[in-house]
């Protein structure tokens, strides 16, 4: 925290110390780029945007680390969208299905009634969409160009668009949006993508209502239904209240009020009964229940947590009351503390030196109704996230709202012109100043990355696995043996729903009776056995003298195996 601190300090009091001949140059050279930018319109702006978002993300993937699935709520994204490309909404559940799925929470898939991804179906079916044109990543660049070409078109409902062009180059400068949301399955595009049409269809309609603001507010609002339901319905929330208000408040004229009810709020209803209906025959498919979520499902599978339940049973709270001898005012500032802990480093995350200091321009804007609906939403979607989350804060939970961020940190830039500082348009110099400075800052994230240029050691590790055994020939099955339970990026058993048809099936060693079912199953496969969890993770096929060790680098050792070393179900010679 201090050395955020000192870091806007350091960023406030660059403009007070330039020469004016060197302010003035930055100003202009500003000014120009904007009016450059803006030369043709606000259409081939939303374009631009959108290209440079998926040219920006290609560029990082080539020069850094291409997106590679290794935790396990990526391997339950693609396990859906190999679902859906494959003409399905769910899977039967398979018979041998507690051996072929992940040993940590059960991969996040649930197994009965059918066999399907706990998730949403949202970011899924961008990743399906991928897959149909040949790789799931393309689905990565589509979502990532809408998102930020929605961006623009939200900003240009409120700000002229030199400065809609501003803060839609400060988002595609924060090295999070860019490279975090790009390099993983379950990325927040989509959900960004969501929130910026329904605000940038709300911010049009208050002004004139027109059928495709209506028609983009309702598809925004199944959109996050399809990828973030909590967070997206208190999302959803205060920009519906506003739709209502255009239809039913007396300070609106009758003109306006048919205008908005029949050319936004129906449209717009339309559009949300239609989506959700189809959400609701997505999980009557899976669940059984147009009312129960997968999510649900897989709560009670594992014997987790419900919605309702705001402290996890092996979270903060009971491992504070007993620290502090069972004193309920210590463990509640104890919980107070842990969480505006964790509240900060998200919000460092999401929100560098440089937009704080945009941010504290706010104070010098006009508060209008645009500057009340984004701060309000802000602020419930952001309180929700922190009770309904106590160990940490996934950044992409945040997602729906981060258009409205990205809103007040240009309505910031905006009002740092009029700060009083002490010399004439300083305020203006550090406004055309910070996105210079985020630049910069981008530019040295990067150079800090180059150490990790390659892919992710768990993939490298994995690709070895599975090189290894293709060099013998047929169908194989590989049980893994785990000696404590795996890390989110040590679960190995990850199959696809046709299962039975690829040429390797990982599966959990479980108990003798299981191990046998699953050998019977697979009677026409050669049969390996895997430990990841030893020292080097060793792959041993079955009735041969020798294992060969991995290691993390994907490099291949072959050593001899001790006589004691397998159990008695793994001494058997391959048939």
């Amino acid at each position: 925290m201090i050395v955020e601190f000192l870091t806007i300090v350091v960023i406030l009091l660059i403009p007070l110390l330039l020469p004016p001949p060197a302010a003035l140059s930055v100003r202009l050279f500003w000014r120009r780029l904007l009016a450059f930018v803006c030369r043709g319109g606000g259409s081939l702006m939303i374009l631009t945007a959108a290209i440079l978002a998926v040219v920006l993300n290609l560029a990082f993937w080539s020069l850094f680390r291409f997106p590679h699935a290794t935790q396990i709520d990526e391997f339950a994204y693609l396990f859906a969208a190999e679902t859906f490309v494959q003409g399905r909404l769910t899977n039967e559940t398979h018979p041998l299905h507690e051996s072929l799925t992940g040993a940590r929470e059960q991969g996040f898939l649930i197994h009965e009634p059918t066999w399907q991804s706990k998730f949403p179906p949202g970011n899924s079916l961008f990743l399906a969409v991928g897959m149909l044109c040949g790789d799931p990543r393309i689905g990565l660049l589509l979502s990532a160009g809408l998102a930020f070409g929605g961006l623009c078109w939200m900003l240009q409902a409120v700000f002229p668009l030199r400065w809609a062009a501003t803060g839609t180059l400060l988002a595609l400068l924060n090295w999070f949006l860019l490279v975090y949301f790009g390099n993983a399955m379950f990325n927040g595009y989509p959900a960004m993508f969501s929130g910026t049409l329904i605000f940038g269809a709300l911010f049009r309609i208050v002004r004139q209502p027109r059928l495709r603001d209506g028609i983009l507010f309702g598809t925004g609002a199944v959109l996050l239904a399809l990828t973030r339901p909590l967070e997206g319905l208190f999302t959803c929330l205060p920009a519906a209240a506003v739709l209502c208000w255009q239809v039913i408040g007396w300070r609106v004229s009758s003109e306006h009020r048919q205008a908005a009810l029949r050319k936004a709020l129906l449209p717009a209803g339309m559009v949300v009964l239609a989506g959700l209906s189809w959400l609701g025959y997505y999980h009557y498919r899976i669940t059984g229940s147009a009312f129960v979520m997968p999510y649900q499902v897989w709560l009670n599978q594992v014997g987790g947590q419900k919605f309702s339940e705001l402290i996890y049973s092996d979270g903060v709270f009971e491992t504070s009351l007993k620290s502090n001898g069972n004193s309920l005012p210590q463990a509640v500032l104890a919980v107070l503390k842990y969480r505006w802990q964790r509240v900060w480093v998200t919000l460092l995350t999401l929100l560098p030196p440089t937009f704080m200091v945009a941010l504290l321009g706010v104070f010098r804007t006009r508060r209008d109704g645009v500057f009340w609906i984004s701060t309000f939403t802000v602020l419930l979607v952001s309180g929700v996230v922190m009770m309904e989350q106590v160990n940490w804060y996934p950044s992409e939970y945040f997602a729906p709202i981060i258009g409205l961020l990205i809103l007040l940190i240009t309505s910031g830039c905006r009002g740092l012109q009029r700060l009083p500082f002490g010399r004439r348009k300083t305020g203006t110099t550090l406004a055309c100043l910070l996105p210079m400075l985020l630049c910069l800052g981008f530019l040295e994230h990067a150079r800090e990355s180059v150490h990790v240029i390659g892919p992710m050691p768990e993939y490298v590790q994995r690709m070895a696995v599975i090189e290894q055994v293709l060099k013998e020939p047929g169908m194989h099955l590989v049980l893994v043996r785990y000696e404590s339970r795996p890390d989110y990026n040590e679960d190995w058993v990850y199959n696809p729903p046709n299962v039975d048809e690829q040429l390797i099936v990982w599966a959990i060693e479980l108990e003798e009776t299981a191990n046998q079912k699953l050998r019977t199953y697979y009677s026409d496969r050669t049969v390996w056995l895997f430990q990841p969890q030893q020292p080097q993770a060793q792959l041993t096929m079955l009735g041969d003298v020798a294992s060969t060790r991995i290691g993390s680098d994907g490099n291949l050792q072959t050593a001899a195996l001790p006589e004691d070393s397998q159990p008695e179900l793994f001494t058997q010679s391959k048939e």
